[in-house]
């Protein structure tokens, strides 16, 4: 799961969110990720884990306590406090921002960030054609 809140006095974006869904910010010049996944594959998880008494076990993928791919998520109190509900957060606004994509690894399983902000901007660019061609049309 993955939230954004915009705190515009602030100029802070101020994300939230648990497992492998995942912020992605695309702006004029660059993208990158707002989150990083919470899988134990990733070391400062897989730590976090151990540290508490839990195992990190291959059963196909790497999986917490052999059950969870995932190392934090809402739900799945029977494996607490190995995997945890607390999410991470924040970035400062710049005014340099395009997009903000927030999607699951059903689309970061496929694609790259790089890939996602070259599709956006190609449909950005075929919608501008278009509404340039239909305002020539209608005069």
């Amino acid at each position: 799961m993955v939230s954004v809140f915009l705190a515009k006095k602030q100029k802070q974006l101020i994300t939230a969110h648990v497992g492998d869904s995942r912020a992605v910010m695309i702006t004029t010049t660059e993208s990158f990720d707002l989150t990083a996944d919470h899988k134990p594959s990733n070391p400062s998880e897989k730590e976090r884990v151990e540290l508490l008494g839990g195992r990190i076990i291959q059963y196909g993928v790497l999986r917490v306590q052999g059950v969870l791919a995932v190392t934090r998520a809402l739900g799945d109190f029977s494996l607490r406090p190995y995997v945890s509900n607390v999410p991470t957060v924040n970035y400062e606004l710049t005014g340099k921002e395009c997009f903000l994509v927030l999607a699951s690894d059903g689309l970061w399983d496929v694609l790259d960030h790089a890939e996602v902000a070259m599709l956006l901007q190609s449909y950005v660019h075929q919608v501008r054609m278009r509404v340039k061609c239909e305002s020539r049309r209608s005069r």
